[in-house]
């Protein structure tokens, strides 16, 4: 039988008062209870709490499984500390730094950046010298989103640049690496809406991520989809630029027609992705 919400709440935070006071089992007891009969919704943060707790115990793969289930429910937040746990667990209880690695991944992929130094860490150990530095390039990522804000006119242009940076780094390959970015109201000929979000440019594929704003909003809720648009450079048969009343666009033709309004120089967007003659069709 399902608990009240106000039964759930007052047990989870029993819990973390014991957690706290270093009574794991009855912490663990209660945020199982909590799991198994609160509501939906707190089902994520007390799955974390939980692996905490008997990652206490020295119950080491109940803990990971709960660090899993958690991590499953995609939600934000608390299936990122979980990932993070979960890496630190590896790391440091098991020695295992190819789980470690894998699991600080996942914790970037769902916005954590306290992943990051950690495991460029773990693969400059492991001799990935050349991944290692490709990540220690995308910590810089956040100073060129900033910008892009800033040239855009947004407001607390730091703050969300530090929401997405995470975002951002999750939706690149580990040797992907970024040559422009811009904030852009985007037009494709298939979509029924002009989203917001970030074009990317890297030395790879044309990017577009949506603008979920600050995605603290979504604090026990799945995180979106947020990777809207991705090209492979090589597959782009034409770009070029334009000006009319909503300002600058840049526009590529890949099998469909998209643009993206530009804020700051065009040029060096439609430079890079514009073919060559006679090296695409």
């Amino acid at each position: 039988m399902a608990m009240p919400r106000w039964l759930a709440v007052r047990l989870f935070f029993f819990g973390t008062r014991m957690y706290l006071w270093g009574r794991y089992g009855m912490a663990g007891r209660a945020f199982r209870l909590v799991v198994e009969r609160g509501p939906e919704h707190w089902s994520p943060v007390a799955l974390k709490w939980l692996g905490d707790s008997l990652r206490m115990q020295g119950h080491i793969g109940r803990a990971q499984e709960a660090y899993r289930r958690c991590i499953e429910m995609g939600v934000y937040s608390d299936s990122a500390d979980a990932a993070l746990s979960l890496a630190r667990l590896r790391e440091e209880v098991q020695g295992d730094a190819d789980g470690a690695i894998d699991a600080y991944y996942t914790a970037l992929r769902l916005g954590e950046m306290f992943a990051l130094d950690p495991l460029i860490s773990l693969l400059d150990a492991r001799g990935d010298k050349d991944e290692a530095n490709a990540l220690l390039a995308k910590a810089n990522l956040r100073s060129q989103i900033s910008e892009a804000l800033d040239q855009a006119g947004h407001h607390h242009a730091h703050d969300r640049a530090k929401n997405i940076h995470g975002y951002v780094i999750a939706a690149l390959d580990p040797m992907e690496t970024v040559e422009h970015v811009a904030w852009t109201l985007a037009d494709h000929e298939d979509w029924d809406r002009r989203p917001d979000g970030y074009l990317i440019l890297t030395d790879q594929r044309l990017l577009l991520l949506d603008d979920f704003h600050y995605p603290s909003r979504y604090h026990g809720r799945h995180l979106p989809d947020y990777v809207l648009l991705a090209v492979d450079r090589n597959d782009v048969d034409s770009a070029r630029a334009s000006r009319d009343d909503d300002g600058t666009w840049s526009t590529v033709e890949s099998g469909f027609r998209f643009r993206a309004r530009i804020h700051d120089d065009p040029e060096p967007w439609i430079k890079a992705l514009k073919p060559r003659d006679g090296e695409r069709p």
